[in-house]
């Protein structure tokens, strides 16, 4: 929720900020838990291949180690 609720896109350097922060928070994270709007708990891996979930991606190449 963070990416779509609190971080102003209009500004790239906030942007750039908030997404490095991300990458942080979910690095240093001992679980993650993702709620995907659409794909049941009981879907087979096809339902999330398939799912609108998989058309976007973000890569943090750039801050890995």
């Amino acid at each position: 929720w963070s990416d779509t609720c609190c971080i102003d896109k209009s500004d790239h350097f906030v942007l750039q900020e908030a997404l490095v922060a991300m990458f942080r928070w979910y690095q240093g994270s001992t679980l993650v838990i993702v709620f995907l709007r659409g794909v049941r708990s009981s879907s087979q891996l096809g339902a999330l291949v398939r799912s609108i979930w998989n058309t976007r991606c973000r890569t943090t190449k750039s801050h890995q180690k």
